[in-house]
């Protein structure tokens, strides 16, 4: 009874959203549920959620891998507080730094707010995302040099393991 009220329930939150944002990335609203899945891993701040959102389909649409590091975790099957090398070397379909795309499934249950955010997605020209303050605060960058850059800061604020 109550999985059913559960999947009732998100099956109608994901009629109540306006997917055909996703048609010209050739994406249909399960593949806006496996995003959806994937910032609510991700974002912490629910401001946050459409820019980690964007960030994401930028990627998907110059085909660069998304790295995202909840996929590995998801991978793995439990949560080793903090990614690795190794860690990034799973075997796995979820482990989005070695599979182009997006997981096979969703890796989360979801939020109204996260599915909003993989509907419509703020419009930005962010590529990449990295965690700079405990309050769950990201960084975000238009190129690698800019993430670079964020990432030295976090870890020198010691948001990050040097």
């Amino acid at each position: 009874l109550i999985l059913q009220r559960l999947a009732d329930t998100l099956a109608a939150r994901m009629q109540a959203i306006d997917w055909t944002g996703l048609e010209p990335l050739g994406l249909d609203p399960y593949d806006g549920l496996i995003v959806a899945s994937l910032i609510e891993r991700e974002a912490k701040l629910e401001e946050e959620r459409p820019i980690i959102s964007s960030v994401i389909y930028n990627r998907i649409e110059i085909d660069q891998m998304l790295e995202i590091d909840a996929t590995i975790i998801y991978a793995l099957g439990r949560n080793p507080g903090e990614v690795t090398l190794d860690d990034l070397q799973v075997n796995s379909p979820y482990n989005t730094y070695r599979n182009l795309g997006l997981p096979p499934t969703p890796i989360a249950g979801v939020r109204i707010t996260s599915l909003e955010a993989a509907a419509a997605p703020a419009d930005t020209s962010f590529f990449y995302y990295v965690l700079i303050n405990q309050d769950g605060t990201h960084g975000f960058s238009e190129t690698f040099e800019q993430h670079q850059a964020l990432v030295e800061q976090a870890k020198a604020d010691g948001v990050l393991t040097p």
